[in-house]
């Protein structure tokens, strides 16, 4: 899972095998599904979900097949923070940012997993508290702070903010304690109350809901059936609610490849992915069209040419040629 800057437009592309695949993706192991925010991988078997924002990676993982089973990034899985920063070594640092630096992986030639040193820490002004970051602990996200403990969310928004200087860097700090609240149950829409510093626009026509579905109804039957309506086992966490890009109130998404948001799914799609309203006719290729109100299919036939009486090119020179006009085929007189 990766983030690319597309004519200025952030998207996340998602390979399996080296594949690129467009969510909602499924195998017999896992799915894959994607709202414009976040890209979230779910493992039924073990009971794992991954998430992707561009700049973070969630991973959840149970207590009763993960404890004591963890190590690197991820800490110890044993519920206790004081030995999260645990070297390869087994000794605990005082700071995990030093100690993430010492989880390589052991690839060869492999330009990504090649760090530098890390820099220094950077020093926080003193009395650098930003405001934004005590949203977490305020009402906002009161329905969720007897679920997911809220400090270390306020400490890392504090640092973060403090070290760069920057208000707005505080929002993915107030993203992550909403997104752990959201895959706990409990959805929250807390954009709203940070002035504007964490509005987050999508992509028209799509338009920013702080509560929606994992996967978004479609046109699509077949895909509705196989990735909302089936009752199997990604069903359990496919329940709940993300924020995310959605088609606005009356209208639904032609299908997940697309980004057309549309009033009715009577529609013909066209090969070039846009599509004809049921009854709507046009020409293309000197093909008469028409989208069928009752199958939904299109239907075409040639253009119908007006019969043209016989033409007679008696002056000196002429001689009678045929030109196509608007797909239809006339006599006419040339020199």
């Amino acid at each position: 899972m990766t983030n690319k800057d597309v004519d200025g437009v952030f998207t996340s592309l998602i390979y399996v095998n080296q594949q690129r695949i467009i969510p909602a993706y499924e195998t017999k192991d896992f799915r894959i599904t994607d709202n414009g925010i976040e890209t979230l991988l779910v493992i039924p078997a073990i009971n794992a979900k991954v998430s992707f924002t561009g700049l973070m990676f969630s991973i959840y993982l149970p207590w009763d097949k993960f404890s004591g089973n963890t190590e690197g990034q991820c800490g110890t899985c044993d519920n206790n923070r004081t030995d999260d920063c645990r070297l390869p070594n087994g000794t605990i640092d005082s700071s995990c940012p030093d100690m993430a630096h010492q989880w390589h992986v052991a690839e060869h030639n492999n330009s990504q997993c090649t760090t530098p040193p890390p820099e220094p820490t950077p020093t926080q002004p003193p009395g650098c508290d930003p405001p934004i970051c005590h949203l977490i602990q305020s009402e906002v996200f009161e329905s969720c702070h007897k679920i997911i403990p809220y400090e270390p969310f306020i400490v890392a928004c504090i640092f973060d903010t403090c070290s760069m200087d920057n208000v707005t860097i505080g929002c993915p700090s107030l993203q992550a304690y909403a997104d752990a609240c959201a895959q706990a149950g409990v959805c929250i829409e807390w954009r709203n109350y940070t002035n504007g510093q964490c509005d987050f626009t999508c992509e028209k026509p799509k338009v920013y809901k702080a509560c929606g579905p994992q996967v978004e109804q479609t046109c699509n039957a077949w895909y509705n059936f196989k990735f909302i309506q089936t009752q199997n086992e990604f069903s359990v966490m496919g329940d709940i609610q993300l924020e995310g890009c959605y088609c606005s109130p009356g209208t639904t998404l032609m299908s997940s490849s697309s980004n057309y948001c549309i009033p009715s799914c009577d529609i013909c799609p066209l090969p070039n992915g846009e599509w004809k309203e049921a009854n709507e006719t046009w020409v293309s290729n000197c093909q008469e069209c028409v989208c069928d109100p009752y199958s939904l299919e299109i239907q075409c036939q040639p253009v119908a040419c007006q019969h043209q009486p016989p033409l007679t090119c008696d002056q000196e020179g002429q001689v009678k040629v045929v030109e196509t006009v608007d797909c239809c085929q006339m006599d006419k007189c040339g020199e």
